[in-house]
């Protein structure tokens, strides 16, 4: 038996029907954020701007792809269709994927010589293999695995490997805005180092709903997965207050400033 014919299909748990609406509104966020990337840098040009779109861009698509894979099995009624296998694959092996121009728009933005990069890129590299491996057997029954699944290590792995890579780039933003003088930077600054802890967390709770399943007999959608999105969705709003700090904060900053 193949990894892709398996010889029933589950029904789909009626909890997938809340968490696949609250990904389709992360997902209109997230794609809000990113064509303002894209703006941003098409107007100046610049390499940090391209990355940190590509990075969000990636993220994006990830998200979408869980989402289209659980659309695709509420349309079917059935949880075991090829999509979901493939969407549940593509989302957590372009979550790594996504680090890569995310770590070197951090290397260009904060003055990080690469060699110090290079090891989380190597590991990120080595985590989106793992992460892509057919025996993580998303969304398959344990009765239908007939290799060892290894699902468990590789969401460690990526948890482990997105804690170095984050609480990096949270470091290296909340130093800067200590260092900076001009109030826009500084605040921008904190967010970006708030939006990297929101991302932490995420993953956190991600590992969390992984290890309920793989532990306990649980099934369907646990409270860990609703707080995931809701952490990510933290992570979206954190960024666009960083890194595009839209006209009205910047007045309120001002008017701060001029004690107003």
């Amino acid at each position: 038996m193949g990894f892709f014919d398996y010889p029933y299909y589950d029904d789909l748990e009626p909890e997938a029907v809340p968490v696949f609406f609250v990904q389709l509104v992360l997902v209109i966020g997230a794609l809000f954020f990113t064509i303002g990337m894209f703006k941003r840098w098409l107007k100046r040009k610049k390499r940090p701007a391209l990355l940190l779109f590509l990075s969000f861009l990636t993220f994006t698509v990830a998200i979408g792809m869980f989402a289209f894979a659980i659309g695709s099995a509420i349309l079917a009624g059935l949880k075991k269709e090829i999509p979901y296998m493939i969407g549940l694959g593509s989302f957590y092996t372009l979550m790594g994927v996504a680090n890569i121009p995310l770590m070197l728009f951090a290397s260009d933005v904060f003055e990080i010589d690469f060699k110090y990069l290079r090891k989380y890129i190597i590991l990120d590299i080595g985590t989106v293999l793992l992460c892509a491996l057919p025996n993580n057997y998303y969304g398959v029954s344990e009765d239908l695995q007939t290799l060892f699944s290894i699902r468990l290590y590789s969401t460690l792995m990526l948890l482990v490997t997105c804690v170095l890579i984050y609480s990096r780039i949270y470091s290296n933003a909340m130093h800067a805005s200590k260092r900076t003088h001009d109030p826009h930077a500084r605040l921008a600054f904190k967010y970006i180092a708030y939006s990297q802890i929101s991302f932490i967390v995420s993953y956190i709770f991600g590992l969390l709903d992984t290890i309920t399943f793989e532990f306990t007999d649980a099934t369907g959608y646990t409270f860990f997965n609703y707080l995931m999105w809701v952490s990510a969705g933290f992570f979206f709003m954190f960024c666009y207050l960083g890194y595009i700090m839209p006209e009205w904060l910047k007045n309120r900053i001002d008017r701060k400033q001029r004690g107003f």
